[in-house]
């Protein structure tokens, strides 16, 4: 049809073009890779650019083959162009000879059926299939075999989108990359072999000069990736997120000049080649791995990434000598970033213990000089203003920089995480974030107390304290005792505090005693959880919009005077109350009355006698959907619970007295 010669003329002009530009892309390279080999840099380290060449890049070395190759290149692309020119010239001839007005919806039904049928394609589901396990089997090893990939691209041109989809325990055998699978994809473009079980890919793969979009995701077994994969110089989306045992990449990675999206989260790479500079175009890196290696990633290559948007983690910057270096990333210019990850975990381990006085001493001395350099490198690390997520991991200074409780400086942060900093004593200003929504603190051992400095002190005028956090989460703070925020005293204007707070969790912090909020605060708050603090006495006692309450293993909550009464505060819109206490003095519920709006009950603790008042206590709870009562320690008389048969659903020592299908 003539259609179908005008759109594969076009095709091939469009292959033609891309080829041509490749091979532009190819000589500027050798005549960079040149200079550098002779030379010609601006740090004087000649000796580390001459080892820069990778293998992948030698057989384009200047040499008289090489030349010849490429005058041959141009010579068969100038004869592709003018037998295109030709097809081109008898495609318009035949237009005007066939004079072609007739619309579209006036041909096709002209077209033989045979003609327009269209290939599709079909997913065979496992759970369809039942008996004949073996003649199953057959039939899906046929299916997916290498010959039967073979046999299907082989039945289409110019091919541009190749998506492979695993059936279970099948899959096309896609790690068999050969000449008679490569050279009828030459024309393409995007290739999908996400979660294959691939272990690896042939060194085939470079021939497909055209590919733009590679993705290996979840390739679990994959462990190496070949050389010749950096000669794709076209190739601007490479995906190998969750290929957990892939180690190390190609040396050459630098020379995929046009790469635009680059991810490798939650792969095992702890090591990354130079060249991540050379990615002028690069718009979304997933991870950036700091190396001390020669051959390996340095931050100056972070310096002319602006263009740099969507979430970046940076590995290992406790790796770093001095904060010069981390200042040359110039992180502070990355204005399109919408989230940064740091870690200054370094892949080694800790400084070793010594039984010698003199070594215990030094250690200490390097141990000092190394968390003052965390500071400092922190310091130099300050991100743009349009920042809106901010994870900080592994970080070993005593203190955070100033930055961090600067309106100015984090103006637009909405997500701030502080995780594992093991010497930090003092938050920052965080009250002061006007836009701070979410704020998670977990495994800060070195702090002891949360006080009046998070927002800046006690002296204070007209003043909102956390004007848009909606959630906190303070969990696994070993020696955390106290979070008193104090009371305000109210300067020229109005005071608020965390109005608009609605989730506060607070978990694993055994030596807590004290969480005290000023009077009138948490006005918002939906969600409390309280788990293992076993030295936590009292909360907040006015919570009028708290929804849901869940407390586990507090202990020091339980009222010792009289009888051990359960410290709860005033809800009246409780509607969930999970009470899970291992406290082995008996726990007395008289007050669970006064929550009318309760529809959840659950308590698992030792009730003792008081087991056979629960139907008292609650049977004025006249919207409650679900009970679950678990009483430990010796058995009781449990009373008359019929008195609940209101309740749909009701569950008494793992047993259902009621349920909602009865």
């Amino acid at each position: 049809m003539w259609l179908d010669k005008l759109k594969t003329a076009a095709y091939e002009m469009e292959d033609v073009l891309d080829e041509w530009g490749t091979e532009i892309q190819r000589s500027k390279l050798e005549k960079l890779q040149q200079h550098l080999t002779n030379g010609h840099e601006d740090d004087g380290k000649n000796m580390a650019k001459k080892n820069q060449v990778s293998s992948s890049s030698s057989s384009y070395s200047c040499s008289p083959i090489s030349c010849f190759k490429k005058i041959a290149l141009r010579h068969d692309i100038g004869i592709r162009i003018r037998e295109i020119r030709k097809s081109l010239d008898y495609i318009k001839n035949e237009k005007d000879q066939f004079k072609f007005n007739v619309t579209l919806s006036e041909v096709l039904p002209e077209v033989s059926f045979a003609q327009s049928r269209k290939e599709t394609s079909f997913i065979m589901v496992d759970s369809d299939i039942w008996g004949r396990d073996i003649d199953k089997n057959i039939i899906l090893n046929k299916l997916f075999s290498i010959e039967s990939s073979i046999q299907l691209v082989r039945k289409v041109d110019n091919v541009r989108t190749i998506q492979c989809m695993r059936h279970k325990d099948h899959s096309f055998g896609v790690d068999h990359l050969s000449y008679e699978l490569i050279h009828p994809l030459r024309c393409l473009r995007v290739l999908k072999l996400k979660n294959m079980g691939i272990t690896h890919l042939s060194n085939e793969i470079d021939k497909l000069i055209h590919l733009r979009y590679l993705d290996l995701s979840k390739n679990i077994d994959l462990d190496e990736l070949p050389e010749s994969m950096c000669n794709l110089l076209n190739l601007q989306v490479l995906k190998l997120k969750d290929c957990r045992n892939l180690f190390k990449l190609p040396k050459g990675m630098g020379r995929m000049i046009n790469m635009r999206n680059f991810d490798i989260r939650y792969s095992g790479l702890e090591y990354m080649p130079k060249g991540i500079g050379n990615w002028k175009h690069l718009h979304n890196l997933s991870t950036f791995i700091v190396s001390t290696e020669r051959e390996g990633c340095k931050m100056k290559e972070l310096r002319y990434q602006n263009h740099l948007n969507g979430d970046l983690a940076i590995k290992g910057l406790g790796r770093l000598n001095s904060e010069e270096e981390a200042a040359e990333a110039e992180l502070h210019k990355k204005y399109q970033l919408n989230a940064l990850r740091l870690s200054f975990k370094p892949s080694g381990g800790t400084l070793a213990s010594s039984s010698s006085g003199r070594q215990v001493r030094q250690q200490k001395s390097e141990t000092l000089v190394v968390e003052r350099l965390m500071e400092s490198l922190l310091e130099v690390l300050k991100p743009h203003p349009n920042l809106k997520k901010l994870t900080i991991y592994h970080n070993l200074g005593f203190r955070y920089p100033g930055w961090m409780g600067s309106i100015e400086a984090l103006t637009n942060l909405c997500y701030l995480g502080l995780h594992n900093c093991s010497n930090c004593t003092e938050l920052p200003s965080l009250g002061l974030l006007p836009s701070l929504e979410v704020l998670v603190i977990k495994y800060l051992e070195g702090l002891k107390a949360i006080g009046v400095e998070i927002y800046g002190g006690i002296q204070v005028d007209t003043l909102t304290v956390f004007p848009k956090l909606i959630v906190l989460e303070i969990t696994d703070m070993s020696n955390l005792e106290v979070v008193d925020l104090g009371e305000i005293v109210e300067g020229k204007g109005e005071i608020k505090m965390m109005s608009c707070l609605e989730v506060l969790k607070i978990l694993r912090c055994p030596e807590l005693k004290s969480l005290r909020f000023p009077t009138e605060s948490l006005p918002s708050l939906e969600k409390l959880r309280l788990h293992f603090l076993k030295n936590l006495s009292s909360f907040p006692t006015h919570l009028p919009s708290l929804s849901h309450l869940y407390i586990r293993s507090c202990p020091s909550l339980i009222s010792d005077s009289g009888h051990h009464h359960l410290y709860l505060p005033y809800a009246p819109n409780l509607t969930t109350l999970e009470i899970q206490e291992f406290h082995h003095s008996p726990l007395h519920l008289g007050n669970l009355a006064e929550y009318r709006e309760l529809r959840h009950l659950n308590i698992y603790a030792n009730l003792d006698d008081s087991i056979k008042l629960i139907p008292e206590y609650v049977q004025n709870l006249t919207i409650l959907q679900h009970l679950e009562i678990y009483s430990y320690g010796k058995e009781q008389e449990v009373g008359d619970w019929s008195i609940l048969s209101y309740i749909p659903s009701v569950t008494l020592n793992g047993k259902k007295i009621r349920s909602i299908n009865q």
